[in-house]
């Protein structure tokens, strides 16, 4: 062989070396790799480009006009771990929508292109203005919005259809293309038109929804939009509410979304609506609205903008797979002003040891013989009939007195009594009856039940400066798929936030289905609220609401009830609703209904300068929480006085018309009774439905 061929040769065997060794490198600089237990495992990026969102699509509708973090694309971010878009656009219609897709534009409110975001799902609301603006009919609908499904989906988006208003061709033609191309669709339009009063002047920016009048919207959104699988992977960022006090961290702890939603406000979403400056006004847009625009924070964080978080800031993270998968995780954050990362264990470990002690609590007969007091003793008598298994040495001390209930304490993993049964003690005239769940309980573990369950857990930088997570505490701070971290510092900014993992992705999508109302048979004998409506115990006793008048251009309008009600109550404190239902003969599948509850939260009506305050609890205002909580409460059995009602549903009420929908089973051959309360603040409530489902 000649030198000549054996030198090309070698060149030939060097270039190959080198594009190996150029492939490696380029896979290197951008894929990162984490030592786990000895063995290397490939690093993935998590960031805010490619974390999962919803983007919400259509003309004024949805780009918004209330103030800032009140529009209801706003309201159901908060509500998800997705993030969300605004791609609207005031006078757009479907051919709008897909010529500024074509041009990779954001919109009014969009500071990048939608071709940039990377959404997982598109909600598609645009109707009135193609009825308006061109010429339409039926096909020529449904062809436009079918062409813009398509450009949707090649940008990797699966639509939803849901139309902003009711009108019973278009939600034909929407069932159609739904069918045909296996979308979802979000047809809520005949509750809302039955619930939304767009004609009211100081509520709504000529007739768009705005401060109060977008929770319906939004509150409709987030039934349905919460049945979607959980999100891939996903980021999301908050800062603490205004009135928390942010100095002892406990009080950033919370338990699920709801108690998220309590403490935190998301940063900026996007929208179009008052300046900050003019909130006063939000209740009066007949004397008193301008438009700004309200620009997305998470769009600054694509471009690498710094975004002003405060003292203190939230950061979620949402990983495509669960703890017993998850072998390494790191949290970046580009920025300043970042001195410390907290990771949220919801598992509390250190703060809330479990019980030492079994807690049970008895109802007693009172006598003259005897009176029960905190500290007494005392042993169960045998009756000789088949309960004696019951009975042993086990010694029963008092520790609380409930009217006439006494909770008492065990040794942990002793017998105990239950059921209906009584018993005779050893303590002469006290006979105890049943035995129930404690109530009030003095044990530390017992008492802190109602607050978030948890800590944070401090964390240190690894040698790249990113915060890194201790592989044994996966098992202790992942809720399912996500990990929490509380940011604190000094005047937080950051222009990026990203997650490091390795891992085998794969979780359950843990998709749901909304829960709609079902057709059946009432059970209430009324369901309204007026005062002939006497099956509600007391109810000439609840308060009225009495609907807001204004005036504009000499015409006076008065705030419109919903559909079909003509009278609304306020509950709160001891103000509640109760109606008993009748008893249910036993069936094979037991009783299954569904509640039904028409609410809303209603702040006072602010038609001057002077009944704005700030300093109000219920003042609405940037990141105030604008929610109240409704309690519903099933009495199992009302002739017993010590069972206690089992709460149904706690859950948080927006501030317009919402239809509480809670599908349960009832108790069989029991006078149970329902129990409607505001346990916080009060509640407006025009109509309550029990269905027992055919």
């Amino acid at each position: 062989m000649s030198t000549k061929i054996k030198a090309e040769k070698g060149e030939i065997m060097i270039r190959k070396q080198l594009y190996v060794c150029s492939v490696m490198l380029a896979l290197a600089a951008t894929v990162a790799h984490a030592q786990t237990d000895g063995k290397v495992t490939t690093e993935k990026k998590i960031t805010i480009k490619n974390s999962d969102k919803i983007v919400m699509v259509g003309s004024s509708y949805v780009s918004g006009c209330a103030v800032r973090g009140k529009h209801f694309v706003d309201i159901v971010s908060a509500f998800s771990d997705y993030q969300f878009y605004n791609f609207g656009r005031s006078g757009d219609t479907l051919l709008d929508i897909m010529d500024r897709i074509r041009k990779n534009q954001g919109g009014k409110i969009g500071i990048t292109g939608i071709k940039d975001w990377g959404a997982t799902y598109a909600v598609v609301s645009n109707f009135e203005n193609n009825l308006r603006n061109i010429y339409i009919n039926e096909d020529f609908y449904y062809y436009n919005l079918k062409s813009l499904c398509s450009e949707l989906e090649a940008l990797g988006m699966k639509p939803i259809l849901s139309p902003e208003y009711n009108e019973l061709w278009i939600q034909a033609e929407m069932d159609r293309l739904a069918k045909e191309r296996g979308y979802r669709v979000i047809d809520e339009g005949a509750f809302l038109d039955a619930v939304t009063d767009s004609s009211f002047p100081p509520f709504n920016a000529n007739s768009h929804p705005s401060t109060r009048t977008s929770a319906s919207r939004a509150m409709v959104l987030v039934k349905h939009l919460s049945a979607l699988p959980r999100p891939k992977q996903s980021i999301k960022i908050f800062r603490p509410r205004p009135d928390i006090n942010v100095t002892d961290k406990k009080n950033l702890l919370y338990d699920g979304i709801y108690e998220r939603l309590k403490r935190f406000a998301e940063i900026n979403v996007g929208n179009t609506g008052l300046p900050d400056s003019e909130i006063k006004y939000f209740d009066r847009l007949n004397t008193n609205y301008s438009s700004v625009t309200h620009i997305s924070e998470y769009e600054k964080l694509l471009l690498k903008q710094a975004v002003q978080l405060g003292d203190n800031a939230l950061v979620e993270v949402t990983v495509p797979c669960t703890s017993k998968n998850l072998e390494s995780f790191r949290l970046g954050i580009d920025g300043k002003g970042v001195s410390q990362v907290y990771l949220k264990r919801c598992l509390g470990l250190e703060n809330y040891p479990l019980p030492s002690k079994t807690f049970l609590q008895f109802g007693f007969i009172p006598s003259k013989e005897y009176k029960p007091k905190t500290g007494d003793k005392f042993k169960l008598i045998s009756k000789g009939n088949d309960y004696d298994f019951r009975v042993d040495d086990t010694v029963y001390t008092i520790t609380t007195l409930i009217g006439d209930k006494i909770t008492t304490d065990i040794e942990k993993g002793k017998k105990v009594t239950s059921g209906l049964n009584s018993f005779d003690t050893d303590l002469p005239g006290l006979k105890i009856k049943g035995s129930y769940g404690a109530g009030d309980i003095s044990d530390p573990y017992f008492s802190s039940l109602k607050e978030p369950i948890g800590d944070w857990l401090e964390l240190k930088k690894d040698k790249d400066g990113n915060w890194l997570l201790p592989p044994e505490e996966f098992s202790n701070s992942m809720q399912y798929d996500k990990l929490s971290f509380l940011l604190t510092g000094k005047d937080i900014s950051v222009s990026d936030v990203y997650a490091l993992y390795s891992g085998t992705e794969g979780k359950d999508p843990c998709e749901r289905v909304a829960e709609k109302a079902k057709n059946g048979t009432e059970m209430l004998a009324d369901t309204l609220l007026d005062d002939t409506c006497k099956a509600w115990k007391n109810i000439s006793s609840i308060p009225l609401h009495n609907p807001v008048t204004a005036k504009w251009k000499n015409k006076d309008y008065a705030e419109k009830k919903p559909l079909g009600i003509n009278t609304i109550r306020i509950i709160s404190g001891d103000k509640k609703l109760i109606q008993d239902i009748p008893p249910i003969s036993k069936s094979l599948h037991g009783c299954e209904v569904q509640i039904r509850i028409l609410c809303r939260y209603f702040p006072g009506y602010i038609d001057s300068d002077e009944k704005y305050n700030p300093a109000s609890p219920d003042c609405i205002k940037i990141d105030s929480y604008d929610f109240a909580e409704l309690q519903v409460e099933i009495l199992q059995d009302k002739n017993n006085s010590i069972v206690p009602p089992a709460k149904a549903i706690v859950v948080p009420v927006g501030l317009w018309w919402q239809e509480i929908v809670l599908t349960t089973k009832l108790p069989q051959k029991k006078n149970s009774q329902l129990i409607i309360s505001a346990p916080g603040r009060p509640l407006e409530i025009a109509q309550v439905n029990i269905i027992k489902i055919d």
